[in-house]
């Protein structure tokens, strides 16, 4: 199935609320909205089980203002992504942001997977984990923070696994008022007890990871990096 909007304000493709459960969106395609799939909660009963596979959110955009742009997850309970494709989202309309994304879990969810999942072309962030989880066998094109995994403080557990970034985006030129961290491979950032592995990272800016605790890196691979890996903040 498919859904088509004209872009503009305040549009959602799919929204989902509060207390609902064991919800599955499969081949799903959703173009040119302002926000293409939102999973919220605005109270104290979370949406549990939100899973997505085989869809493609792409070319979603606001005209005036900023927005998350193509999905994103807010106070949930095990939401997962597979074999997804999310593209261009926060590029057209209002334009390029860093408030603008592909992929973003705010730093309330827990048990967030993305597996398989392509993003390119973001805005801002390609696959977004703030509260950490799974981020395994995802490829992420040209977007100038490819794979944010943590960034809350607290502790914040998970794995990074056989990934691949490609393309690095010059942020500054790319996007419009960009104030705050950009231009990343990877931002793995306060995190405990966690891993990350089987990376490879080609043509990246940074790959910042700060504040950890009991980090494992092992079999990864920088290609044409001007600066590889910062641990410690």
């Amino acid at each position: 199935s498919g859904m088509s909007a004209g872009g503009g304000d305040p549009a959602v493709g799919i929204f989902i609320m509060n207390a609902i459960q064991n919800v599955t969106l499969d081949c799903v395609r959703v173009h040119k909205f302002s926000n293409g799939v939102t999973v919220s909660s605005d109270n104290a009963t979370a949406p549990v089980a939100i899973e997505m596979n085989r869809c493609v959110v792409h070319n979603c955009f606001a005209d005036s203002g900023v927005g998350v742009g193509g999905v994103q997850f807010y106070g949930t309970i095990g939401n997962i992504q597979r074999d997804c494709v999310w593209d261009r989202n926060g590029q057209d309309g209002y334009g390029p942001n860093i408030f603008t994304h592909n992929d973003y879990n705010h730093g309330n969810n827990t048990g967030s997977q993305a597996i398989r999942v392509v993003s390119g072309r973001a805005s801002s962030k390609g696959i977004g984990r703030r509260a950490g989880g799974v981020s395994h066998n995802n490829l992420s094109i040209e977007c100038p923070v490819a794979n944010e995994f943590g960034g809350v403080t607290g502790v914040v557990t998970g794995d990074v696994t056989y990934s691949v970034i490609y393309g690095q985006v010059d942020t500054y030129a790319y996007i419009l008022n960009a104030t705050t961290d950009t231009d990343f491979g990877y931002n793995l950032a306060y995190r405990s007890s966690a891993a990350a592995s089987w990376l490879i990272v080609t043509g990246a800016a940074t790959n910042t990871i700060a504040d950890q605790t009991n980090l494992a890196i092992h079999d990864c691979v920088a290609h044409d990096w001007y600066s590889s890996y910062k641990i410690g903040s």
